[in-house]
């Protein structure tokens, strides 16, 4: 969501399970899944541009990154 120019995680999808944080593909959510988007971010590896986006916003940057971050310490 994007207030006043500012954007901001949405809990809601968080908490409904809406974003999808298997960035690699193999069927678990781990931390080698949170080192695949910070590649991605930093343009390391780019394969993972439409995974690594978890809140859908069509930009992989440090929302997605703080995303998975809360998802993987909550899970």
């Amino acid at each position: 969501a994007k207030i006043n120019d500012i954007d901001f995680i949405d809990l809601d999808k968080i908490i409904n399970g809406e974003y999808n944080y298997d960035v690699d593909g193999n069927g678990e959510i781990s931390m080698l899944d949170l080192v695949k988007m910070k590649k991605q971010i930093l343009g390391y590896e780019t394969q993972y541009a439409q995974t690594a986006d978890v809140n859908k916003d069509g930009t992989v940057d440090s929302l997605d990154l703080v995303t998975m971050i809360k998802y993987l310490l909550e899970n």
